[in-house]
């Protein structure tokens, strides 16, 4: 049964996953901005960035300095991160709600990237934050990135223990499929 209480506490935690996960989306757009003099050095970064992964010395001519190939590798795993977010989006159908109390009349979903991971949507995000991480650089993006990360993992028990108590098949499930890896 559906309590008040367990509505609330779903939707806050939902919300709260959000926020923090903007949070380092603001913070590391703010930092990069802030690292960028004009508009031809913000090309470089990105248009350079993708041309060539060589590092560049002064003496070296024309190629991605060491700091550009890591913010490269961010951009692709940051990519990667929502690629399986995404797929775990589409791989719910018609079980997909907003809240994180599953729907009375969904079928537990085993197949596709659930086969894989129980947590597809979440385990997106942890990729996406940890290529944030390193678009950003710092110590609040690597906090930010850590609470996430504990956010998620609490979410993820929780609304677990929901699937389990509506899907008497999801125990076994559970067995064979990762909850994040």
């Amino acid at each position: 049964r559906r309590g008040k209480l367990a509505v609330n506490g779903g939707l806050i935690l939902t919300l709260s996953s959000i926020l923090v996960l903007l949070l380092a989306v603001v913070a590391g757009a703010l930092q990069g901005l802030a690292t960028i003099g004009n508009k031809d050095q913000l090309f470089d970064l990105f248009a350079g960035g993708f041309t060539t992964l060589t590092p560049s010395t002064p003496s070296s001519g024309p190629g991605v300095a060491v700091g550009q190939f890591y913010l490269v590798i961010a951009a692709v795993v940051i990519v990667a991160g929502l690629a399986i977010a995404t797929w775990g989006i589409v791989g719910l159908g018609p079980a997909l709600t907003a809240s994180p109390i599953p729907k009375d009349e969904a079928k537990l979903v085993t197949h596709g990237i659930y086969g894989v991971v129980r947590n597809p949507i979440y385990t997106g995000l942890m990729i996406t934050g940890s290529g944030l991480v390193v678009f950003g650089a710092s110590w609040w993006h690597l906090a930010t990135w850590v609470a996430l990360i504990a956010l998620l993992a609490i979410k993820a028990r929780w609304e677990e223990r929901m699937l389990g108590n509506a899907h008497p098949d999801f125990a076994a499930y559970a067995q064979r499929v990762g909850r994040f890896v």
